[in-house]
């Protein structure tokens, strides 16, 4: 799932399955808030988790949470020629996954 959110950085339902492995306490409905800030601000998914800050309604540890792993998904994206082995190891060494 961390690799189809690279690959398409609008994939809710991978948002779904990694948002909170390893634990993050980002639960449903801080799910349900990432994804209509990203809808309503024209933004990937990828990119409405590193400005989590902005997003209404969700507790500080939330946003700094959301903004660690959109920061961690971002540097990943943006480099190119990169094997996925190299991502996976990034992701992981990263997310404490």
């Amino acid at each position: 799932a961390y690799l189809r959110l690279i690959a398409y950085p609008n994939d809710y339902i991978s948002l779904e399955r990694i948002i909170n492995e390893p634990p993050r306490g980002l639960g449903p409905a801080s799910v349900r808030r990432i994804i209509e800030h990203a809808r309503q601000n024209g933004l990937s998914i990828i990119d409405a988790l590193c400005n989590a800050s902005e997003i209404p309604r969700l507790t500080r540890p939330q946003k700094a949470a959301s903004q660690e792993l959109g920061t961690v998904l971002k540097a990943v994206s943006d480099v190119e020629n990169i094997s996925t082995h190299e991502i996976m190891a990034y992701v992981l060494e990263h997310t404490g996954y």
